[in-house]
């Protein structure tokens, strides 16, 4: 974790505010593997993630469907049977495009500092593995075999799983490394992009003006719109409108509040806000976002 990810974590601790909501996330592992496995199988207006980023490093191979994601302001798209990497606190986002349809993907989550006990100077270097073709094939059948691993659970699957892991571990370091000097194009400063991020988080029910955000961080309002668009590929305007309906929806699916309620309280100006935003993000109204959860909830699925 750098110095800047550990300060905005304790001063959120003061504060009484969780690390999903500034969205420096804190990955519950598995006691039994360096990481964590995650199975996911679910429509894809529920795959959507906020702008984030954590100490793990990060796979999602797609095992049936279509995922989209944003990394350091690259975009991938990814099918059947391939994958997308995120390195150690790079900022990312994913979404599915076909919100109604079943997504079915795989997450491995893996300890950065596991990695390190293996390299002490890891910090110099990034691990390159999206644009890196001769060792793709190599990664997508581990993950391959990880997921018939998480599906058919055999004897000992544990053991199994950390031996995929070190293998990939083996990969990252004999065949993906390159130097931070010397990565093509050099390595994108994302300590700004995190500071609007938690910033954000902490403030999305009050007025932000480009001009607040600017003055935070300390550059000039025409900066840091550009800025923050090559990072995230999404304009400040499109993200605050996405904190503000994950949050709205997360209070009108958990309570009795009206959706003009939780629309004014979560920072909209008005409904029509609230409702034209959620039908971009999720493809349908608020009303119908609550519908759907409490149906899932109800049948116990979430």
């Amino acid at each position: 974790m750098t110095a800047f990810s550990y300060v905005v974590g304790m001063i959120l601790k003061v504060m009484g505010v969780s690390d999903l909501e500034c969205k420096l996330e804190l990955v519950e592992r598995d006691p039994n593997i360096p990481g964590r496995i995650l199975m996911q199988d679910k429509p894809g207006w529920r795959c959507r993630s906020s702008l984030h980023w954590h100490s793990e490093l990060e796979f999602v191979y797609m095992i049936h469907g279509c995922m989209e994601a944003k990394v350091n302001g690259k975009e991938y798209t990814i099918h059947d049977g391939e994958f997308y990497f995120v390195d150690h606190e790079d900022i990312h986002i994913n979404a599915a495009p076909d919100k109604m349809a079943v997504q079915k993907y795989l997450v491995v989550l893996l300890s950065y500092d596991e990695l390190k006990r293996y390299r002490e100077d890891l910090d110099q270097y990034v691990i390159c593995v999206n644009t890196n073709e001769d060792v793709r094939e190599e990664i997508a059948g581990l993950l391959m075999r990880l997921t018939e691993y998480e599906e058919t659970a055999p004897p000992y699957s544990q053991i199994l799983k950390n031996q995929v892991i070190l293998q990939l571990y083996y990969i990252f370091l004999t065949k993906c490394l390159e130097p931070k000097e010397h990565f093509l194009g050099g390595v994108r400063d994302v300590r700004y992009a995190k500071q609007i991020i938690s910033y954000v988080r902490l403030h999305f029910r009050e007025k932000i003006t480009m001009n607040m955000l600017a003055d935070e961080v300390g550059l000039s309002p025409q900066y840091l719109s550009k800025y923050f668009k090559s990072v995230t590929k999404m304009n400040l305007g499109q993200y605050l409108g996405r904190v503000r309906v994950e949050n709205a929806n997360r209070e009108l699916v958990s309570g009795d509040r009206t959706v003009t309620e939780v629309a004014l309280d979560n920072g909209f100006p008005n409904v029509k806000s609230y409702i034209n935003v959620c039908k971009r993000v999720y493809g349908m109204t608020p009303t119908e976002y609550k519908k759907k959860r409490t149906c899932k909830e109800d049948s116990g699925i979430i």
